[in-house]
Formats: structure tokens, sequence, C-alpha cells
């Protein structure tokens, strides 16, 4: 007989270190890989790293490195490679391909490690893409920020010079009628300063802008005032057809802003159809996914019959100074109607087909009106 109880209890210790290092192994929140530093094949993986790729763990079994890995160039590889044969690791960042081709920003940490006398890279990585998009954001929103404010200083030197200007147009203009001297000249000068105006305004507004006190309004009194104005601006060849389908909703807003808003929308889709067409406005109420749950929103519908937008304009045209009218327009009115609905709680969809005309739907949460269920 022979006392096998010390070798029972190195077998035991052993069966649960290993089970320990196995769930931390497996639990891990990154991927860790073990390869074979002589031929690049994967040794051994947790399942984060075959999951996050969307690959079963028997397909991943058969891939190498090279499969997965997006490089620019193969000297960017072999710059790793010696970086880690001469330091014994590296820490860099590269890009991976996913089973369906979708590339992932990745942190790789490596180290350069002997098992049995045998080279093995392990490596651990940690998938960034989240982390770089809202990066990106912060920066993208930090350098507009410094647009907007270099933009309202900007705007409002501008205006105290065409203050200047147009005093002193004034002043030519009457010495002018004195000795009954043509005007033209002069008038045209008059419009241009009108124009430089407008774009100053706009450029304000987008650079600092301001939302009146809001107060409970009715969907009638916000698409009512829309339809007035377009009847009296529109051209004669643009048929207007309106329908308010739910006139007593109310909303809580600034009347002035929204139908500052939704004029920016009209006065686009007029210029959309110089040989004439149909202007369409409409508005009733929907429900739809809010910020929490599913709640009733004021639709307004603004569609024209115009030449309508190319599929590749189509997501810029909220993008501030964005213009497809080359000097005429400064591509800020549709960013300050974005930015005016996101203000009051609402979103715009848009669909365009080229040859057929533009569809805005702006979508606007109702409120109950004082004393309202």
């Amino acid at each position: 007989a022979t006392d096998i109880t010390e070798r029972r209890r190195v077998e035991e210790a052993l069966r649960e270190s290993e089970e320990r290092y196995r769930a931390i192994f497996e639990q891990a929140a990154d991927s860790i890989l073990l390869v074979d530093a002589e031929n690049g094949e994967l040794v051994e993986f947790n399942s984060r790293a075959h999951e996050n790729l969307g690959y079963t763990r028997e397909e991943f079994k058969k891939l190498k490195i090279p499969d997965i890995e997006v490089v620019e160039s193969a000297d960017e590889v072999a710059q790793h490679v010696k970086k880690m044969a001469r330091e014994g690791g590296d820490i860099f960042e590269t890009k991976h391909r996913t089973k369906d081709g979708e590339i992932r920003d990745i942190l790789v940490s490596t180290r350069v490690i002997s098992i049995g006398g045998k080279g093995f890279a392990l490596a651990i990585w940690r998938d960034v893409t989240e982390r770089r998009r809202l990066e990106q954001e912060a920066r993208e929103a930090e350098r507009l920020r410094s647009i907007r404010d270099l933009a309202g200083g900007v705007a409002h030197n501008f205006n105290n010079i065409l203050t200047g200007i147009r005093g002193y147009a004034h002043f030519v203009r009457k010495a002018l009628e004195e000795v009954n001297a043509p005007l033209e000249d002069i008038e045209k000068l008059f419009e241009c300063t009108e124009r430089a105006s407008h774009l100053s305004a706009y450029l304000y507004a987008w650079a600092k802008p301001t939302v009146a006190p809001l107060q409970v309004v009715t969907l009638d009194s916000i698409v009512g005032a829309l339809v007035a104005k377009c009847r009296l601006a529109l051209p004669a060849n643009i048929e207007l057809v309106a329908n308010i389908a739910a006139p007593d909703t109310h909303l809580k807003g600034s009347l002035d802003s929204l139908l500052k808003a939704l004029s920016n929308i009209c006065d686009n889709a007029v210029e959309a159809m110089p040989e004439g067409g149909t202007l369409t406005i409409s508005a009733d109420t929907v429900r739809r996914n809010g910020a929490e749950r599913e709640a009733e929103f004021a639709e307004i519908v603004i569609a024209d019959s115009g030449k309508g937008i190319p599929e590749e304009v189509l997501p810029k045209i909220f993008d501030a100074f964005f213009s497809t009218k080359g000097t005429v327009g400064v591509g800020l009115s549709l960013t300050l109607t974005h930015r005016i609905v996101e203000d009051h709680g609402g979103t715009i969809e848009v669909r365009s087909t080229p040859g057929q005309g533009t569809t805005f739907r702006v979508f606007l949460p109702t409120v109950q009106p004082e004393g309202g269920a």
C-alpha cells in the first residue's frame, strides 16, 4: 500500500489553481490571446476574443493574426514585431476586421513570454471604437464652439460696419436727389447692404441662438401663421395646398422661433421649384417613441414637387455653411432650423427623390393645455 494523500492534495491544488486562472481568463473584459511566435497561429484565446469579432470558437481557431488585422502597410507590422523583440513587448493601436466586415479600433498590449522553452506572444486587445467616436465628437463639438464664437464676433462687427455704410449711403442718396441725379446705382447699394444684413442676422442667430420664452401654443397658430406667410410670398407659379388635421393640439414653444424654422424649410422648397410646382403644408398628431417612452407628437409636413436633393447631398443639408447655391446661399438656414427644432425637443426627418421633390417631417412633442386632463 502507498500513501497518496500528498499527491492527491497537490493534484487538487493544481486543479483549483487551473480553474481559478481559467475563470479569470474567460471572464476578462478584454480579449486575451496566446500566439505562436514562430508561425502566428492562435494557440489559446478567451471567449471575448472570438465573440467580439463575430466568430465561433471553431472558426476563430483556424485564423491567423493577418486574417483579422487591418494595417496600412507591412512596414507597420514589422515595426511592432521589432519593438517586441527588442523590448519584450509593445502597446499600440490598430484596426481589426470583424467577420461581417466591420472595422473596429483596437488598443493592443503585447508581451513576449516563454512557455516550456518556446516563445509566444501574449496579446490583450481592447475595443476602443466607441471611445474614439466619443473623442472625435468632443473634438468636433469644441471646434464648432470655437467657430460659433468667431462667427458671433464677426457678425457683430460686420453689422456695425454695415450700419456705417447704410448711413453714408443715405447721405449720398439725399445729395443725388437734390441735383436730380440717377439713383439706380445707389439703390443697388442699398439692396446689397440689405442682403448683407440678412447674412449677418443668420450668422449671429447660428452663433448665438436664443429661444424666446416658451409658452403653450396651438398647432393651428403655428401652421396657420406659416400658411399665411407663404400665401403672401409665394410666386404665382407655385400652388399652396394646406391641411391642419389637429388644430387644437398644444405645444410648448416659441411661436416666432418655430415660425422661423418652418419658414426656412418653405424658402428652400420654393427655391427647388424655379419652374413652378406645388408646396404642401399639413399637420396632424402621431404616436412615436420619445426620449423615455412612446408619446404624442405634432407632425408638420412640408413637401414640394421640385427637383429633389441628390442622395449624396442629403446627409449634409443640416451642416453649418453647407450650400448648393454657390455664392448665393450662406448654408445656415437649415442649420438654424435643425437647432430650433432640437431646442424644442423635436426631430426632423427628410426624404427626397431627385426629379420628384422633397418632404420634411418635423416632429414636436405635444403638451396638455393648462387645466387639461
